[in-house]
């Protein structure tokens, strides 16, 4: 699901109340995952986060390449309930670079593109325009 407008405050709060709200915490027992994306986001270190921020490891080796810590965080969430939050999504790239989870996970964006937005989720886009 994605939320598409032109403030990111407000982008930001939405998608805040969401990852709140008691039933989605219910669903996504093993974890909510958070990334921001503006301008100055590292993948590796967002990667990296992501794997002891839900507690699936206790840590991650350093100098790990990316394309290693992807391939880890996919074995991880496969089969766990993970919510991944994209928050100001930039490009159809960025956010399918982090969309990593399993069957049981979901993956919420917020962006100020429509455009992107809609190559992700279709239909499922909430506008705030």
């Amino acid at each position: 699901m994605g939320l598409v407008g032109d403030d990111d405050d407000i982008r930001t709060l939405h998608i805040a109340d969401l990852t709140r709200d008691p039933a989605i915490r219910a669903r996504f027992g093993d974890g909510i995952v958070y990334a921001r994306l503006n301008g100055n986001y590292d993948l590796a270190l967002t990667l990296s986060s992501w794997l002891t921020q839900v507690r699936l490891v206790s840590s991650v080796g350093v100098g790990l390449a990316v394309a290693q810590l992807a391939q880890q965080v996919r074995d991880q969430f496969a089969d766990r309930a993970i919510l991944i939050v994209l928050d100001q999504v930039m490009s159809l790239t960025q956010a399918l670079s982090l969309n990593l989870g399993g069957k049981a996970c979901a993956c919420v964006f917020t962006t100020e593109s429509l455009a992107v937005a809609t190559e992700l989720a279709g239909q499922m886009v909430v506008s705030l325009l």
